[in-house]
């Protein structure tokens, strides 16, 4: 049998996650180290460290790996050595540090047959006969619980007819375009030429509220936030003309001059079409139109580097604990219009609990002509209460797809009306079958509108 080349983690000390002694073994090219979702160690260091610490990358030859330093505020260090600068070769038996955490994490490179599953694995020290009758008793109370909540909840399911009315107010939401600016003061000058998008992609779904308000998903306008990482991007080549590149040099000028009164930033155009009309514009926007979340303020700076350049990528992604992208995946605009959606107040968002039925209306990419799309399904956790969690959103389950994203979200309040109670965000990849939503009380907490996307 062939050798199996992967590297292991392991814990010299506790955190917040994992016991001193376990150890993460995988052969995945990218494991991010740091208090993000997407990370397999973590280490819990409240609101003022958000981002990740580093990434260990595999090179190209599959047999070896580098570490990138990725957060700004939190050097990473190697074997005892200072700041590591932006790449570091790992060697087995390097121990990773970060400055001003106890988190320690001893490198180690094998080559052998005992790798067991793919992916990553977390080997706990658990006494399997315990474990065994452990779940065997979590098996039947989920059994009995889920058989009450569903028999509690099941009259109350929100039906595809009691939405009709709010169809009409429900759009097709497409990107037309980008620009890279550089903004000094109120003057405004072409950085790069206009780059137009393809035509006839759904790049995801706005509605129409009774107030006034056009809502949807931050990342369905700026949708290179969110997105994978390359940390291997070469951006100063910009032949292919790519966006996200587009963004990262963007991101890194501000870095590096922020002193400077002057920015660059991507400002995109986008319209508005509906499933009667998909090919005539309803309103046509830029973002410079559009408040935000107040987090947009705060949206986390992730540093990305090559052995010889040091960039810079905005996210939003300033998440606390295991939350990812929904704290600041919100937007909207202000128009004359008023729609058929109304937005459930903070009160009636508190009293959803697992099991509560929703159901969502969108746009999936894969839908043939266009057509707004109904799925159904139940809240999993809600997570709007702020006094419980940092990171509010709504976890649900829901048949639905790319395209949903910037959605409405719907429930069902004690007095019968259904009203929209979050903005759909994303799918959770952690688990791959939960869907999350931002609450439509997030609306409220703006900057205002911005001068720049």
């Amino acid at each position: 049998m062939e050798e199996k080349c992967y590297y292991s983690l392991r814990l010299l000390g506790n955190n917040a996650y994992h016991a001193k002694g376990d150890v993460l073994k995988t052969t995945h090219p990218v494991l991010h180290i740091g208090e993000t979702a997407d990370c397999a160690i973590r280490y819990e260091a409240g609101p003022y460290e958000p981002e990740c610490y580093a990434t260990i990358v595999a090179n190209d030859d599959g047999q070896s790996w580098r570490l990138v330093q990725r957060s700004p505020y939190v050097q990473a260090q190697i074997a005892g050595q200072g700041g590591i600068g932006y790449v570091h070769a790992l060697q087995d038996g390097d121990v990773i540090r970060f400055s001003g955490q106890p988190l320690e994490l001893e490198f180690h490179v094998h080559h052998d047959n005992h790798y067991g599953k793919s992916g990553v694995v977390i080997e706990q020290r658990t006494n399997r006969t315990v474990g065994f009758w452990l779940l065997a008793v979590c098996l039947c109370l989920l059994a009995v619980g889920s058989w009450y909540m569903l028999s509690r909840f099941q009259s109350d399911e929100i039906t595809y007819d009691e939405l009709k009315e709010f169809l009409p107010s429900v759009y097709i939401l497409q990107v037309d375009s980008v620009q890279w600016i550089e903004v000094s003061g109120r003057d405004t000058t072409l950085v790069r030429p206009t780059m137009t998008m393809e035509q006839g992609g759904v790049a995801g779904t706005a509605f129409l509220t009774t107030d006034g308000k056009l809502l949807t998903a931050r990342h369905c306008i700026e949708y290179w936030i969110g997105e994978d990482l390359d940390l291997t991007l070469d951006v100063t080549s910009l032949d292919d003309e790519d966006i996200r590149k587009w963004a990262i040099l963007a991101e890194t000028f501000m870095q590096e001059r922020s002193s400077s009164r002057r920015s660059q930033q991507l400002r995109v155009f986008f319209s508005i079409y509906s499933d009667d009309q998909p090919d005539v514009p309803l309103y046509r926007f830029s973002s410079t139109d559009s408040c935000v979340h107040f987090n947009r303020s705060r949206d986390g700076i992730l540093q990305l580097a090559d052995y010889h350049h040091n960039y810079y990528w905005r996210t939003v992604r300033p998440q606390f604990n295991d939350q990812e992208m929904e704290l600041g995946d919100i937007v909207w605009m202000d128009v004359t219009e008023k729609g058929r959606v109304a937005l459930a107040d903070a009160t009636a968002i508190y009293l959803l609990d697992q099991a509560s039925p929703v159901a969502v209306l969108g746009y999936p990419n894969n839908a043939s002509g266009k057509k707004v799309t109904y799925a159904s399904g139940t809240i999993k956790e809600n997570r709007s209460d702020t006094l419980r969690t940092v990171s509010p959103n709504l976890i649900f389950d829901a048949n639905i797809t790319h395209g949903f994203s910037g959605g409405p979200l719907l429930m069902r309040t004690p007095d019968g009306k259904v009203v929209a109670a979050g903005v759909v965000s994303k799918i959770d990849t952690d688990n791959g079958i939960y869907k999350k939503a931002v609450p439509v009380t997030e609306v409220g907490n703006i900057i205002g509108k911005e001068e720049e996307p």
